[in-house]
């Protein structure tokens, strides 16, 4: 078992402990994604309640705070001067990852989100940040749902799914978009854009081990 995991399996945890315990940090990791993609998207009176609702289950203290301050504050005005096109950053995946065309990127989300069950709620495409961290969440609750039902094999392709949509698509446009945003320090979108960028530092990676002797 490598290092990173030992906080999830402790040597005097049984495997019904284990399991419990991974399924509710991938529990808490859904919801906390779903919520960040909410604050990605442009303000509206039901984005409001559904992000209250969610406010609850809200374990993380930072983004807790932050969607407190969205909701004080939910300007559309200001939404749409910073992001394109009416302002000068885009939330879209293929303005940052130059080395794939976008139609093949779009092609390939399109065929991944298919594959997996996942349907886009959203009027954003689907390289959009917002439907990219909702993917992300998405991924999280099916590999908890695994767990549930001690399903180890399908466990770890969701999580190792869910990894890799961080390191190629999450994690370099997260990094450019900091940067972008560093006039707008009072901006949610900025502190929501921080909070996943350091959610999804590298060593965060691979941070779940399926529990042990876990049968299909």
């Amino acid at each position: 078992m490598d290092s990173s995991a030992s906080r999830f399996q402790p040597m005097n945890m049984d495997m019904q402990q284990m399991s419990e315990q991974s399924f509710f940090e991938l529990i808490r990791d859904a919801a906390q994604w779903h919520l960040a993609a909410l604050l990605l998207l442009p303000p509206s009176a039901s984005r409001k309640c559904e992000i209250q609702s969610l406010l609850r289950e809200i374990q993380d203290p930072a983004l807790f705070r932050i969607a407190e301050n969205w909701c004080s504050d939910p300007t559309t005005e200001e939404y749409f001067r910073i992001v394109y096109p009416g302002g000068q950053v885009s939330l879209r995946a293929v303005s940052y990852l130059p080395l794939v065309s976008p139609g093949e990127m779009l092609a390939t989300l399109e065929e991944l989100y298919d594959r997996m069950g996942y349907r886009n709620s959203t009027e954003e495409p689907p390289d959009h940040l917002a439907v990219l961290a909702d993917f992300y969440a998405f991924l999280s609750l099916r590999a908890a749902y695994m767990v549930a039902n001690q399903r180890q094999n399908e466990f770890l392709s969701f999580i190792h799914l869910r990894d890799d949509l961080a390191v190629h698509y999450l994690l370099p446009v997260l990094s450019s978009l900091v940067e972008k945003l560093q006039n707008h320090q009072t901006s949610s979108l900025r502190a929501t854009v921080e909070w996943m960028r350091d959610v999804l530092h590298p060593s965060a990676c691979h941070n779940l081990s399926p529990p042990s002797q876990v049968s299909d």
